[in-house]
């Protein structure tokens, strides 16, 4: 989401960079206007660094390297180029000047002015270059080379055998950063230990009183000494609540100082995923009384604890975390998102009933982040890493820098719960690396609200474990040590080898009673699959787990299989399945109400209907005509069980309407109805925006989902086939081999212009039409 600030130094960023806007920490946005190429096998060792570029194709970030199709079998890899004309003014002269790739897949060189800057090995964690000595006034051309093909030094194993993608291209924001020569640094470019930008800690928290240290990294690269100061405010919702002066420093000429400030902070809102409070803290750095320097960085104040060896509590609280998996893609463009994409997917997240999830397995983006802080989600925030160790210095050392620079980025989101700085589901990692990836996080963050995680029970504060490995290889014996279900729902219900009985079926009726279904298969596998979360949830909430998430919270491609990977609780496109309505149901009334009737209510659906809900008691009618009021299901280990289904049973399919009708505490609370599908009569386009409207200039994408329905508005799942769509106003559909309605719902993805104003998309299919319209800004 864009947080725009249109004047800031006015001298500074006069209309010279015109195509770039500043953000809160006065960044200049480049995402505009960048020349792409993107070369054949042959010709990947080519350079184009002072290429004439003129026949290239003009493309703004977010970007994908290549459109994959729906189903990606073969995913591409390989060299692409992107350059830029950047105009520095004069005004710049003399200042810092940092390029910053917040994502670039995956190998990056950049060239300046024909001369090398900056080269970087990971596609994951921001590329960051100090361009000061290689800029000039006037006009500055960049050239990026990226190399998204397989490397052993970086990791993980080969994508042929990958089991999910990592796609290519300049695929998150970039931007330019200028700073006086006397400056507040970067946690990147200065390297220091726990150090570097600025560093927010809370030695103190509660209700009554909390203590806010604020560590601050100035440099003073002028030739004379520089008596600085530091102005500190903490806002909330727009009012100082707590500001501090710092004492004044001289800082020799060359040298740099660490500034330590103490706040208090009383009756302050604390953060929590149920209240997820947000400061502001504008730190502004003075010279002589002269303002050089300012940074704004959003906080959120909690303590996170664990008694009794391995129970949560948050702000003194205890709580259990119900979370999801997360890979980062969208069909089609695959990382690309927008910022307002990823807040969309994190929006998405918290209406399931989430409120944690793990980021696997590998960094998010920035942009997510922030809508975790926001939503209130708990993340376990991951470096880079699957099924692959390799035995070589270079290796070791790029997982120890990408796990300092992980915790560098991340530091001050308060929805950081633990830092997974662990090669996941790789059994060869020697003692000596987890327990140096272990030793950086504490040392990157030092003090008691810091826990590393990994898969094996050694060193780190956390011990993830899935399921099917706890299924195949017994319960976690430490009970001194947090333990949190680090996958679950999927695996061992698929597999012949984990520790379930799925090694005595059939390929066949295997598929079948998996958690991996889709709207196609039909409402008796969605079923299946919510009976498998339920099951599974359930299973973990009888360990002493403080947490669990869920594989996956949406389908993603696996880059080289001939299927999705199905076991989302929404699709590809972000369309939930009845999984998602399970989980929604499991949060407390206090965060909503409740009441989903899992059923397309067909002659084909079962006549044990199964109604979500948080609800003490649930009514449901057909036709009108009372068929029963209970209780949820009893059953084995419900005790744990926030909110155990519903099922009711009918004698016997008959068209019309079901309705569910929910109770608390003995007052209707919910309703919610089911009729029986009739013939289709139209098409019906819905905005999926989730929160956030469609943005103008920002490489916005979203979903517009394309529902076959009949006269009463009902989806009829019996229509399939292709979608002729037709757009209008600045903005196209993304879709690589158009849009096929599946199951009454087809999706389409739409990218969203430069310009403001109405944009209109009309869908056909055989004698079925429908439109919609938007207005972007």
């Amino acid at each position: 989401m864009k947080m725009i600030i249109r004047t800031l130094l006015a001298l500074a960023f006069t209309l010279t960079l015109a195509s770039g806007e500043t953000d809160r920490n006065g960044r200049i946005n480049l995402n505009g206007d960048w020349r792409f190429k993107r070369l054949d096998e042959a010709s990947a060792e080519a350079s184009f660094v002072d290429a004439d570029d003129s026949a290239w194709e003009t493309v703004s970030l977010p970007h994908s390297a290549y459109l994959e199709p729906l189903v990606i079998s073969n995913q591409w890899q390989g060299v692409c180029w992107y350059r830029k004309t950047v105009d520095v003014p004069v005004a710049f002269a003399g200042k810092k000047i940092w390029l910053t790739l917040e994502g670039a897949m995956s190998q990056s060189k950049i060239w300046v002015n024909g001369k090398l800057a900056k080269e970087r090995a990971g596609g994951y964690l921001p590329v960051v270059a100090d361009l000061t000595d290689f800029v000039k006034p006037g006009k500055n051309e960049v050239a990026i080379r990226l190399d998204s093909r397989d490397n052993p030094l970086t990791g993980p194993k080969p994508v042929k055998i990958l089991d999910f993608c990592m796609y290519s291209g300049l695929y998150r924001n970039v931007h330019l950063t200028v700073k006086e020569k006397v400056y507040i640094s970067h946690p990147v470019l200065a390297d220091k230990t726990a150090g570097g930008g600025i560093f927010i800690t809370f030695p103190q928290v509660s209700e009554e009183q909390s203590t806010v240290s604020v560590k601050t990294h100035v440099v003073n690269e002028n030739d004379s000494a520089q008596t600085v100061l530091l102005q500190h405010q903490v806002l909330q919702n727009g009012k100082v609540v707590a500001e501090k002066v710092s004492d004044p420093v001289e800082i020799a000429p060359g040298k740099d100082a660490e500034l330590n400030d103490i706040l208090q902070m009383e009756n302050a809102p604390l953060w929590s995923p149920d209240t997820p409070n947000l400061h502001t803290l504008k730190t502004t750095l003075l010279v002589d009384g002269k303002q050089v320097d300012a940074e704004t960085t959003r906080f959120g104040i909690r303590k996170i604890e664990f008694r009794n060896g391995h129970e949560l509590y948050v702000n003194g609280k205890k709580m259990f975390l119900r979370g999801a998996n997360r890979h980062q893609d969208y069909p089609f463009i695959g990382y690309a998102l927008s910022d307002n994409a990823q807040y969309r997917d994190a929006k998405k997240m918290k209406d399931a009933g989430f409120n944690s999830v793990r980021l696997s397995h590998y960094p998010h983006s920035p942009a997510f982040m922030d809508a975790c802080d926001e939503l209130g989600l708990f993340t376990l925030d991951a470096s880079m890493g699957w099924q692959y160790y390799l035995d070589d210095d270079r290796f070791r050392e790029y997982c120890y820098r990408s796990s300092r620079e992980l915790v560098r980025r991340d530091r001050n989101h308060p929805s950081v719960l633990a830092w997974e700085v662990s090669l996941n589901e790789t059994r060869n990692m020697p003692d000596y690396f987890i327990e140096e990836l272990h030793r950086i996080a504490h040392a990157e963050y030092p003090g008691p609200n810091t826990f590393s995680a990994g898969w094996i029970d050694h060193a780190w504060d956390i011990f993830l474990q899935a399921r099917q490995h706890r299924i195949l290889h017994g319960f976690h014996p430490n009970l001194d040590k947090p333990y949190f279900v680090s996958e679950y729902g999927d695996w061992e219900y698929y597999s012949t080898n984990a520790g379930l009985n799925q090694d005595k079926l059939d390929k066949t009726r295997r598929y079948e009673t998996s958690s991996r279904q889709t709207r196609s298969y039909g409402e008796k596998r969605l079923l299946q699959q919510a009976r498998n979360l339920q099951e599974s949830h359930n299973d973990n909430l009888g360990t002493y787990a403080f947490g669990d998430g869920y594989w996956v919270f949406n389908d993603y491609n696996r880059g080289y299989a001939q299927d999705i990977e199905y076991s989302g609780v929404v699709d590809l496109f972000r369309v939930p399945k009845f999984g998602f309505y399970f989980y929604q149901s499991q949060r407390d009334v206090s965060a909503g109400v409740v009441l989903k009737i899992a059923s397309w209510w067909t002659p084909e659906s079962a006549t044990d209907v199964t109604v979500f809900s948080n609800c003490d008691e649930i009514e449901l009618y057909l036709n009108d005509k009372l068929i029963a009021r209970q209780k949820p299901d009893s059953g084995a280990n419900t005790e744990n069980l926030g909110h155990p289904p519903f099922t009711f049973k009918l004698e016997k399919f008959t068209a019309g309407t079901l309705k569910a009708v929910g109770f608390i505490k003995g007052e209707i609370a919910a309703e919610d109805t089911v009729k029986t599908p009739g013939d289709p009569v139209e098409l019906k386009l819905v905005l999926d925006e989730c929160g956030v409207a469609p943005e103008a200039d920002c490489n916005d994408v979203v979903f517009v989902h394309v529902q076959a329905v009949d006269e009463n508005g009902t989806v009829v799942p019996s229509v399939n086939g292709a979608v002729d769509l037709a757009i209008s106003g600045d903005a196209e559909v993304m879709n690589v081999g158009g849009v096929e309605i599946d199951t009454g719902i087809g999706s389409a993805l739409v990218r969203v212009g430069k310009a403001d104003g109405a944009v209109v998309l009309k869908a056909q299919a055989g004698d079925l039409k429908g439109e919609i319209g938007f207005t972007a800004r």
